[in-house]
């Protein structure tokens, strides 16, 4: 890592270093040589950072960055990289900026030229997003859902007529109510995943209809502790439901002109999922 660092000797750089959100396996190699090589780290909390490095014996020096002191911790950093310091950036867990502190520090560094080196690793969203189940694009990154009433409001109006998969973070004083505003402003079927405490001891990924997902959260079978993300899927429009619809009446006419009734009926169901009385009585009455 010096060597990769003697690169940049004459400007600074600042790095994004991802940290684990939760399994402590999951840092990267690159990371952790970052990590001990930089002249210091920039924590969103120095405490809680504290523990993670002291678990990979680094004793790189830290300072506090955060929405709180921005104005006065901005001034310093941008002073270091501008006289060759280099800089890990790290959140709390994960990466960076994402629902984190940090773009103003990266912003400004652009703008003075100083360079900007990601170190990629661990993400909620996109964990939750690949184990989801659900289309993954196009996909939209929303953080935390407004509070504010009308804002609210705004924000569940634009998921329940959305066409991508929307990606949000969620408390666990705010995971069920969230749940119950779902069930009101989304269509039944809607596909919803919740992913709650990832990479951790006892995570969990539910996939569902938004209907089956209220009902399991009302039953109390989610337990409300640790931290929650939720994967909405795509509204599916009444002409890409009827195109659907179409398809498989056409694939049911092709395979009985091809297969006899009973092999024909088991492909079909075997595509499509459907029931196969409903499907055999379907195939019956074309044949007739």
């Amino acid at each position: 890592m010096e060597i990769y660092l003697e690169e940049f000797m004459s400007t600074g750089c600042l790095f994004i270093v991802a940290t684990p959100i939760g399994n402590l396996g999951d840092i990267t190699q690159r990371a952790l040589e970052t990590l001990r090589s930089v002249d210091f780290i920039a924590a969103e909390d120095t405490r809680h950072s504290k523990k993670l490095l002291n678990y990979f014996h680094i004793d790189t020096r830290m300072m506090a960055y955060h929405d709180h002191n921005d104005q006065q911790a901005l001034p310093v950093l941008m002073k270091a990289l501008q006289e060759g310091k280099h800089i890990a950036l790290i959140s709390d867990a994960g990466t960076p900026l994402i629902s984190d502190p940090g773009y103003p520090l990266v912003a400004k560094a652009h703008e003075l030229g100083i360079r900007v080196i990601p170190i990629p690793g661990a993400c909620a969203a996109i964990a939750a997003l690949a184990a989801s189940g659900i289309p993954s694009q196009p996909f939209r990154f929303t953080g935390f859902p407004p509070q504010k009433t009308h804002k609210r409001d705004a924000f569940l109006d634009a998921l329940s007529t959305s066409q991508e998969t929307t990606v949000l973070y969620e408390s666990v004083h705010r995971i069920a109510p969230l749940i119950e505003s779902l069930k009101t402003a989304l269509e039944p079927e809607r596909q919803v995943s919740v992913a709650r405490e990832l990479t951790k001891q006892y995570e969990s990924i539910l996939t569902g209809s938004i209907d089956t997902i209220s009902k399991t959260f009302s039953e109390g079978k989610v337990p409300l502790k640790g931290e929650f993300v939720v994967v909405i899927g795509p509204k599916v429009d009444q002409e890409e439901e009827q195109t659907i619809t179409l398809s498989k009446e056409s694939l049911l006419t092709e395979l009985l002109s091809a297969l006899s009734l009973s092999d024909a009926v088991s492909l079909y169901c075997s595509l499509t999922k459907e029931k196969r009385n409903t499907v055999y009585q379907e195939a019956l009455k074309r044949q007739a």
